[in-house]
């Protein structure tokens, strides 16, 4: 653009003398913020402090404190934690629990497994030096019934079991 424009504020200034009504020192601008924010926060600062203290408060502050510590332990007895109401409450939940487990432990039957029976009973006889002699003295004719001795089988079941036997294990059987 042409700067010599007719209309150009800045040629109309020159050509007819005028200056403008304002000057403003050079970085105005640039300090402003800084000067008006320090102006503000010192306005809204107080002229007093809001809290005033007694005259020779601080004098005499020190000896009003010594005094009451003074005061207080001589006094005062220590303080006692008393244990008997510890062990009293104690006791009462330990009575309570050890009545819990008996009524658990005489009332509700845990139910065991007739397979693990059979196991210890197996166990105990091949660990035993109990005769047969001696178990036939136990028991009597009324123990047993034909039914619980006899072992029905089809004659297909026993040829299997002769097949699938180990020999070594019958002839210790013999022996």
């Amino acid at each position: 653009m042409n700067d010599n424009k007719q209309h150009n504020e800045d040629f109309l200034n020159q050509k007819l003398g005028k200056q403008p009504g304002f000057n403003m020192p050079d970085n105005y601008f640039n300090n402003l913020e800084n000067d008006l924010m320090s102006k503000l926060i010192v306005e809204d600062l107080p002229e007093k402090c809001g809290f005033e203290t007694p005259e020779h408060y601080f004098d005499s502050l020190e000896d009003q404190i010594l005094n009451k510590i003074n005061d207080e332990t001589k006094t005062s007895e220590p303080k006692v934690i008393s244990l008997r109401k510890r062990m009293v409450k104690f006791t009462s939940f330990a009575a309570a629990a050890s009545v819990v487990l008996f009524i658990t432990f005489q009332f509700i039957n845990i139910p065991t497994t007739t397979e693990e029976t059979n196991i210890t009973i197996d166990e105990w006889f091949e660990n035993s030096d109990v005769t047969t002699d001696e178990l036939a003295l136990l028991f009597d004719d009324q123990d047993f019934s034909e039914n619980d001795l006899s072992y029905a089988s089809d004659d297909n079941s026993i040829e299997d079991y002769l097949d699938n036997i180990d020999n070594s294990s019958l002839l210790d059987e013999i022996q």
